[in-house]
């Protein structure tokens, strides 16, 4: 009994509802989407890095619950990083036994699991807790994807729904600051111009805030830049910690966190493993198996190549992008203001990936195009049949001439829009008869989903 005592004061809604009232929520996009999925019987898991906020989303999801009169008896909180909860659900008749002895009868429980990849065989636990048909609701988190995944993925097909939580994007944080007015039509390019006038100054900051210091929210939360850096500090510990060694216990920690290093240095670059493995004095197999875990803990991103022709074009090599400007400057130990930096243009390009990336939907890709000769454009994004490229400029430009690359491009393919992005340009221009449209790469990422619709 003494146990339940400290689960139930570790779950203070149980005992305390004025707790949430407390909690100053950051305003999440995601948060609407996960709300309509409440009611369905499919078990709803998020994916992220540690410290994206998936807890702090459960968290507001019960405070929710609550609001609508939920019984604070019927919720229950696990967080299977202490052992003291995982104590409470080493099987299906333990956690069984405790909702009944703890929770109404015959009432919907909610179970909400944090880190849920601690679990053994995970994915066959919620699994069979999902086909007894219970009145349960069920939602996991976890950040040690590469566990999840594998897990998950094979088990709970036709039951789940998965979200990926980013860390904060550049919309969120306007959003939650309210700074620049976006209730109008981006495509108006004369209302576009007088808004980036305006809001130069704002816009900048905002902007600079997510090149320099990342989007996890513990960094957004604090008031100085010292502080930001420690934080960066104290989540990419915890990330070698908890996940990499402790957790997926690779041969290699020392070979691990130097790859992570010579990634950070290569962001927009083509990935050569061969040059990796030597650099690191390891095998290909080693080098690919630690890529991979790069990927699937949040960490980076491999961007694929798009194409058609396999003689004229790149088909095989990825590119490497990193999904937080913060902890990629933290890696590198530069934290610079960014017109006195040398990788200015490779750190402008990622921020533009990553933002693209919180915003994409599931239907829609990211590539790049590359030829053989190395001709490239930096994005292209593509859906079903239809695609658009994308070309970023971290520099001020005053006309607008696109790359021979960009041109190339869109006389073979010829796509209705294309875009070529830099720090001030605005203007639009048929060529090849497609619009291009030349727009600030900030203005250009607020506006993102409706960018979106024109594919």
């Amino acid at each position: 009994m003494n146990n339940i005592r400290i689960f139930e004061l570790q779950n203070p809604w149980r005992q305390n509802r004025p707790f949430f009232d407390n909690i100053n929520y950051i305003k999440r996009t995601i948060f609407s989407q996960i709300k309509k999925w409440m009611n369905s019987e499919d078990i709803i898991v998020l994916l992220g890095a540690r410290q994206t906020g998936k807890s702090t989303l459960m968290f507001r999801t019960i405070s929710e619950l609550i609001n609508q009169n939920i019984n604070p008896q019927n919720i229950f909180y696990f967080n299977l990083d202490n052992i003291l909860h995982l104590s409470f659900i080493k099987d299906i008749t333990s956690l069984l036994d405790f909702l009944d002895e703890f929770g109404e009868n015959e009432k919907k429980k909610y179970i909400f699991i944090d880190e849920v990849q601690r679990l053994e065989n995970c994915g066959l636990f919620l699994k069979q807790l999902y086909d007894l048909r219970l009145p349960l609701k069920i939602i996991v988190s976890g950040s040690s994807t590469l566990e999840i995944r594998a897990k998950i993925k094979e088990s709970l097909t036709g039951r789940k729904k998965v979200f990926e939580v980013l860390t904060l994007s550049l919309t969120e944080i306007n959003n939650n600051e309210n700074k620049i007015d976006i209730n109008f039509d981006v495509f108006d390019l004369k209302k576009l111009s007088l808004k980036q006038r305006f809001y130069s100054t704002q816009l900048n900051s905002l902007c600079q805030q997510l090149l320099i210091y990342g989007g996890y929210p513990k960094i957004y939360l604090q008031d100085n830049n010292e502080n930001k850096i420690f934080e960066l500090q104290e989540i990419y510990s915890s990330y070698l910690q908890k996940d990499i060694i402790n957790f997926l216990n690779i041969k290699y920690p020392d070979a691990f966190n130097k790859l992570i290093l010579l990634l950070a240095h290569q962001i927009g670059n083509i990935v050569n493993v061969v040059e990796l493995a030597n650099s690191l004095q390891l095998n290909r197999k080693i080098v690919q198996e630690y890529l991979f875990i790069i990927v699937s803990t949040y960490i980076g991103q491999l961007l694929k190549p798009f194409y058609t022709n396999k003689r004229q074009e790149v088909i095989k090599a990825n590119k490497i992008y990193y999904l937080d400007c913060g902890l990629r400057n933290f890696i590198t130990d530069n934290f610079n203001e960014l017109d006195s930096r040398s990788d200015k243009g490779a750190l402008v390009e990622n921020f533009v990936f990553q933002e693209m990336k919180k915003q994409i939907g599931f239907n829609t890709n990211i590539k790049f195009w590359r030829t053989q000769n190395g001709a490239e454009v930096d994005f292209i994004l593509t859906k079903a049949e239809k695609f658009m490229p994308l070309e970023v400029k971290s520099s001020i430009i005053n006309q607008p001439q696109p790359g021979q690359a960009f041109l190339n491009f869109i006389k073979k393919y010829q796509p209705q829009y294309g875009f070529l992005l830099s720090e001030n340009y605005i203007a639009k221009k048929k060529l090849h008869n497609c619009d291009v449209y030349f727009f600030p790469y900030s203005w250009f990422l607020l506006f993102f989903k409706d960018v979106l619709k024109l594919i």
